[in-house]
């Protein structure tokens, strides 16, 4: 799995890694990795499988260490 932090070098690593393990559990090809507001402690998340041009679930991860994923799909 392919996961692109936008070119941000401060994400801290258990963001990384549960974006990681969330993308594995899912069956994404690729997350991404991007600072939510100006703050930049939480953090979004979008996977992708395949080749579309929209991810099929977004995410976030909260600076308290709390998560939440949204599905597009039933």
């Amino acid at each position: 799995m392919i996961v692109d932090t936008l070119g941000l070098t401060d994400i801290p690593e258990e963001v990384l890694m549960k974006a990681h393990r969330y993308g594995e559990q899912i069956g994404a090809d690729k997350v991404v990795i991007g600072p939510e507001g100006r703050r930049k402690e939480n953090y979004v998340l979008a996977f992708w499988r395949g080749e579309g041009k929209n991810p099929f679930i977004l995410g976030a991860i909260y600076s308290d260490g709390s998560d939440h994923l949204y599905s597009f799909h039933s």
